[in-house]
């Protein structure tokens, strides 16, 4: 649970001839173990409690229960979300950022919401200002959820063809030939129609892109995703009210010269050094 919590790993409960109220409550055969090991690390109680409070999360998530099942296509189907989960892309962004996370849990929040709508969310801010590494954050933390899912990155500086081949590829884990941007469209539509999918579209900068974009709503799978970061919010008219919008702005001061900054590094009294300033920024 530890490492849910810092690095975003998935945990996947599997009740196995055991209640999730078992775990969750500590009854039953549960009670009788935590009697023992309440004996045997008596002088850690502390260590005990933390296995009690981690059993009780475990417990609150949407694991996989056996219940009156048959055990045969309780395996499958453990082996189909294992695999699901295996196949992930994960790309190297951290997992604290500086004044950012609570912009990273709002995110989180619209991808999990629940939505049965095709909903797009807009990222827009200064070039370097952390968009990228904000979309690959989560997209980390959230791509697994989804029956499909693609990260096309640098989408101003590649062809229509191009981007379209990618995306298939991420989709469907096989090159697809392309003719045209119109034929691309037709198997994009093809592939994607009956899958939710998360799709983040990074560095938009052409309204013709936008127009596609928007033109995706109306045909992906409902409770689809997509994420578009752009330096030019210009690009987006009214006719996007739709959109969800997140600015990424520059960090103030006190933020960026924070003990956030040294991540790791405990200075006594919560006193920095006296860096220059100018250095720092």
């Amino acid at each position: 649970m530890e490492r849910k919590r810092t690095t975003g790993s998935i945990v996947l409960p599997v009740f196995y001839h055991v209640d999730p109220s078992e775990v969750r409550n500590q009854t039953g055969s549960f009670a009788a173990a935590f009697v023992e090991q309440e004996k045997r690390f008596k002088e850690e109680m502390e260590r005990v409690n933390g296995w009690r409070i981690a059993l009780k999360e475990v417990a609150e998530l949407a694991g996989m229960d056996l219940g009156d099942g048959y055990e045969a296509r309780f395996v499958q189907s453990i082996v189909e979300v294992v695999s699901k989960n295996l196949d992930r892309k994960i790309f190297n962004a951290p997992f604290h950022f500086i004044g950012r996370d609570s912009l990273v849990q709002y995110i989180n929040s619209w991808l999990q919401d629940g939505s049965h709508d095709v909903a797009i969310a807009l990222l827009y801010g200064i070039g370097g200002v952390g968009k990228t590494a904000i979309a690959k954050r989560v997209f980390n933390h959230n791509s697994y959820k989804f029956e499909g899912k693609s990260f096309l990155s640098n989408f101003r500086s590649n062809d229509v063809v191009c981007l379209q081949r990618q995306l298939l590829f991420h989709i469907l884990n096989k090159t697809v030939e392309i003719s045209d941007p119109d034929d691309g469209i037709l198997k994009i539509m093809d592939a994607l129609c009956c899958r939710r999918t998360l799709i983040v579209l990074d560095d938009v900068e052409e309204r013709d892109h936008v127009n596609a974009i928007v033109d995706m709503q109306n045909w992906l799978c409902k409770g689809s995703k997509i994420i578009v970061t752009t330096r030019n919010k210009g690009l987006f008219s009214a006719n996007d009210i739709e959109w969800v919008r997140y600015k990424v702005e520059l960090l103030d001061d006190e933020k960026s010269l924070g003990p956030c900054l040294f991540p790791g590094i405990h200075f006594p009294g919560n006193h920095f050094p006296n860096f220059p300033v100018f250095v720092c920024h």
